[in-house]
């Protein structure tokens, strides 16, 4: 089984803003410097105080809810983990309730370009015209903002409970966006709730998990009329893309989300980090991080949130990992190795089949596929993250 090496590196976010210094995360509740440079009276720093204390007593005050900020590549598997997370709180008594929902970054870029048609996407003959080029970052930056906004317009509506953002948040500036925001929310006077932020990396580096997702790509909304040799030589093309932007979340990331807010006026916020890899198949390779101010400050249902979240990371391959490999072993018809055992609980499980194509079919896919995502396409790859 092969697997593309993984770095670190310096990109440009999707966002077209400034990089983002550890203080302007809290420029939003951290009360600034008189502009004559005179000093704060006694007074006025005990009615900071008192407004901090005050905000503080608001917060803890307040039903919480969770944003999950997902990071990883097109064709990681982000948008099926989504829905296993889902399945999986509704699965649990005591996160049943939890009214869920994914907001989509792709499917509001879909939305606003096509508006009510079903329409798919212009293919590009041009870079300069792609919109997945690092060059037209601008241009996507309007879709992810509108998506967060949304999100958190529905969270403080009282319409949801446990909102994912699925979008790639690619880079360190991106991520310092959205928590700014949601740090913001938070600290918001009148915000009707606290959200909770949860960082969801998904990390596919095996070869035919990568080539499986590109093949499921090719069909959805935005090649559903373009020929299948033609959307995986499109789709590769803007996975190259994304490749030269990501940048990993670590846990020197996290530790500075936590520092660089600790100046806030209201106190350190809580944030949490979960990882899954391959499908869950290389759990030494996955860690969990998690910091709050205070444990007995949580509400039960973020304890009992965290908690079924938790299980389910840990015992993803079991619990979904297990029929997405055997839908790769069928569709390429060969062994993928693995030392994840079938559960007792699906001992009758079948794999999927082909949907309702024929062999002939599997075969020319198969052949367009291999030609186009073969060994010099991940060597391409490795070089643009090494």
């Amino acid at each position: 089984m092969q697997e593309l090496s993984s770095a670190e590196s310096s990109t440009n976010s999707l966002f077209s803003m400034k990089s983002i210094s550890s203080m302007d995360i809290s420029r939003n509740t951290t009360p600034r410097p008189s502009p004559l440079g005179a000093a704060m009276s006694t007074n006025d720093q005990s009615f900071l105080s008192l407004a901090s204390i005050r905000r503080e007593m608001d917060r803890e005050s307040k039903k919480d809810k969770f944003i999950v900020i997902l990071v990883g590549l097109p064709a990681s598997g982000k948008s099926s983990i989504s829905s296993h997370l889902i399945q999986s709180l509704k699965n649990n008594t005591a996160t049943a309730h939890l009214r869920s929902t994914v907001y989509n970054a792709g499917k509001v870029r879909r939305m606003l370009c096509n508006g009510e048609k079903k329409k798919s996407i212009q293919i590009a003959n041009d870079p300069s015209e792609d919109l997945f080029n690092p060059a037209n970052a601008e241009r996507k930056e309007v879709y992810a903002k509108i998506t967060l906004e949304n999100l958190i317009n529905e969270l403080d509506s009282d319409i949801c409970d446990f909102a994912i953002f699925d979008a790639t948040n690619s880079t360190v500036q991106r991520r310092s966006f959205v928590f700014r925001e949601i740090y913001k929310y938070n600290d918001r006077e009148g915000a009707n709730f606290n959200l909770i932020p949860i960082v969801f990396q998904v990390t596919c580096s095996n070869q035919d998990f990568i080539r499986y997702n590109i093949h499921n790509k090719t069909f959805n909304e935005d090649y559903f009329d373009k020929p299948y040799e033609v959307a995986v030589q499109d789709f590769s093309k803007r996975l190259k893309y994304y490749h030269s932007q990501f940048v990993p979340f670590t846990e020197t990331e996290f530790n500075t989300i936590i520092e660089s807010n600790s100046s806030q006026t209201a106190g350190k916020p809580s944030l949490y980090y979960y990882n899954i890899l391959n499908a869950g198949l290389d759990p030494s390779k996955q860690f969990q991080l998690s910091y709050t101010r205070e444990s007995e400050t949580h509400s039960m249902i973020v304890k009992e949130t965290l908690r079924v979240i938790s299980h389910f990371v840990t015992n993803y391959s079991e619990l979904y990992g297990y029929s997405y490999i055997n839908r790769v072993k069928n569709f390429f018809g060969e062994s993928i190795n693995t030392v994840v055992q079938k559960p007792s609980w699906v001992a009758n499980y079948i794999p999927g089949k082909l949907s309702t194509w024929d062999y002939s079919n599997k075969l020319r896919h198969l052949a367009s596929l291999k030609k186009i995502v073969n060994n010099d396409y991940f060597n391409e790859l490795n070089s643009i993250i090494n």
